[in-house]
């Protein structure tokens, strides 16, 4: 395993140092958030998006924040900083703390505080350049997928079930609504040079990525429509693709067994792409290689 920084409730820590008690609620019920942040450069890339996230996730499940927010935050630049130079990811979990198992949590927990980051390699420019394969499956989440909870044995799942069917990815199709967003992104459908997305709400993840690449289309020009998609859209759409924090802008050339237009990328994915790894660049000077 590459070297990792990490630091456990507030302290740095070796990797086998790194131990927290089988009675967390994190271990026992999931009961935690998180959140991944990617880092070019040393520097945490949308830094303040994702902190206000877990703000937010924190406070929809009442668990308290282990230290103030600004600590967190110099953490988050102090561990990304001594990680080093090469892209990496940052990963923060706050669980609700240690207590006899319990559906019903006692009242003065201590939050336990995980933070870490690891090297991560951005993607292959391979992939950008062919695409990759998705498979819609039913969405067996639950209703409130706005919260970033480490509850994901839905999407294991569900990634597990597309990896058996050939598939790079799994398209989450809620049952009267549509299909939603992917197995751990947002969905962009792109139709006749209008781009559509879910609007945000409890069923998907008001992505940081999303953000950025609404406000970067907004700034090009490219028209938007805030509406889930159905799977009969995906099947004849222009372009369709992916937005995450590792991922950027990642197209989909293929869903199910349908080919996506001609089975290549598209110009709008390709552009919102390089506009991002702009907004990248300008940020925390990382440069891409050509």
């Amino acid at each position: 395993m590459h070297s990792k920084t990490i630091y456990l409730n507030g302290q740095r820590v070796a990797e086998d140092a790194a131990r927290i008690s089988i009675f967390d609620r994190g271990f026992q019920f999931g009961d935690s958030v998180y959140e991944v942040i990617r880092c070019y450069n040393g520097v945490p890339f949308l830094l303040d998006e994702h902190l206000s996230r877990l703000e937010r996730s924190l406070r929809e499940l009442s668990i308290d924040l282990p230290q103030p927010m600004s600590e967190i935050r110099d953490l988050c630049v102090k561990a990304a900083r001594e990680q080093g130079r090469s892209p990496s990811v940052l990963y923060i979990q706050i669980t609700r703390g240690v207590a006899d198992r319990s559906y019903s949590p006692p009242s003065g927990l201590v939050p336990t505080f995980v933070l870490y980051c690891e090297d991560k390699p951005v993607t292959a420019e391979r992939v950008y350049a062919e695409g990759i394969s998705v498979a819609v499956l039913e969405d067996i989440r639950w209703l409130r997928c706005d919260i970033k909870s480490t509850s994901l044995v839905a999407s294991v799942f569900q990634k597990m079930s597309a990896a058996a069917k050939g598939a790079d990815d799994v398209l989450l199709e809620r049952a009267g609504v549509g299909v939603v967003e992917s197995g751990s992104g947002n969905l962009f459908v792109v139709k006749d040079g209008c781009i559509t997305t879910a609007p945000e709400g409890n069923l998907i993840l008001s992505g940081t990525s999303r953000a950025l690449v609404l406000q970067l289309a907004r700034g090009l020009s490219i028209p938007i429509k805030l509406a889930v998609p159905q799977t009969a859209e995906i099947y004849s759409a222009d372009e369709v693709f992916i937005t995450s924090t590792t991922a950027e802008v990642l197209p989909v050339c293929r869903v199910d067994s349908v080919r996506i237009a001609d089975g290549t990328p598209g110009p709008i994915s390709r552009r919102l792409l390089r506009a991002y790894r702009a907004e990248v660049t300008r940020e925390t000077n990382y440069h891409y290689e050509e």
